[in-house]
């Protein structure tokens, strides 16, 4: 929040100069007219060694409760649980999480989400996994959350994930499930974006961090892989793996309070103290005079002049399309 225009220009020079890029090229572009494109382009700058990314902070595990805004914040508290591993996940942990918890989870009736909806601790629930190798979280969002369930719903949860690994994980359920993300990868289904636009933060990914280019995309031949791991215990060891890894807790309360925190006013009181008298009358005076404009009744004159459409005003054929 205090960030001034000359700070980000110059956080902007540092960090976003071509010396810490990686370009990537998709699709059947001619080589040579590219690279001669890309070099006129980047003769413009100096070649500097590559800055590190900033650090942001170590990610904060433990409780915290915040306070969030929402117009009918009746119902609307929310529980985050999050568990996040140490080092980085391979692409198979991933995957195996992922298809375990949309099984556990997908539906009403799914094993986790019908032990937790049970308990009437809150309304609704849904688990997610980042799909980051070097920062792998099982998150589980708890929507609705009743007033004081904060440790009753962890134990709830915590008591589920137990019995999921203590018991029977339905083997057909998973095979569904990695079907279905076999058919998606066939597909490629990837809207109205080029494939190697949805592909290219996971190449720079990889390219950052140094890992496999293998390791940041699901192949049909890894999740045939996965279908074989059904006959052993592997769904429940990265199961357990995450569920002993670092958790972060917060709780997210409702208000319809207007989120205001302390720098911003600390900053409006500034600027209002180093006004002078005859600077607050006029502010004061042109406020009276907007209050008086926005409250007052529009005449019939004032209605008059606002411009009418009818049906004779709308085209009946349609122009050609630009050629």
């Amino acid at each position: 929040p205090e960030l001034d225009y000359s700070e980000l220009c110059r956080a902007h020079e540092r960090y976003y100069h071509p010396s810490n890029s990686c370009i990537f090229l998709d699709g059947t572009v001619p080589l040579g007219e590219t690279l001669a494109l890309l070099d006129s382009y980047l003769q413009g700058y100096t070649r500097r060694d590559p800055v590190p990314a900033p650090s942001f902070g170590e990610v904060r595990t433990g409780e915290r409760t915040e306070k969030y805004y929402a117009e009918s914040p009746d119902g609307e508290n929310r529980l985050i649980l999050a568990n996040r591993l140490t080092r980085p996940a391979r692409l198979k942990e991933r995957l195996s999480l992922e298809v375990l918890l949309h099984t556990l989870s997908d539906t009403n009736t799914a094993w986790l989400k019908s032990a937790i909806l049970s308990t009437g601790l809150c309304d609704n629930m849904y688990v997610d996994v980042t799909p980051l190798p070097y920062d792998c979280v099982m998150k589980v969002c708890f929507i609705g959350v009743k007033d004081g369930a904060r440790e009753e719903l962890t134990q709830a949860y915590d008591k589920a994930l137990a019995d999921i690994l203590d018991g029977e994980l339905d083997k057909e359920r998973l095979r569904a499930a990695i079907r279905r993300m076999r058919f998606l990868i066939k597909e490629e289904d990837h809207g109205s974006t080029p494939k190697g636009i949805d592909y290219l933060p996971s190449v720079i990914d990889a390219h950052l961090y140094g890992l496999e280019y293998s390791e940041t995309f699901p192949s049909d031949e890894l999740l045939c892989e996965l279908e074989d791991e059904l006959d052993g215990d592997y769904f429940k060891r990265v199961l357990r793996t995450f569920i002993e890894a670092d958790r972060a807790s917060v709780l997210l309360l409702a208000t319809d309070e207007a989120p205001v925190t302390d720098s911003v006013v600390e900053r409006a009181r500034e600027r209002v103290a180093a006004l002078d008298d005859s600077e607050k009358k006029r502010l004061l005076a042109e406020l009276d005079r907007c209050h008086a404009w926005q409250t007052a009744e529009d005449t019939d004159e004032a209605i008059a002049t606002l411009p009418k459409l009818s049906v004779s005003d709308l085209a009946s054929t349609e122009p050609d399309p630009p050629t």
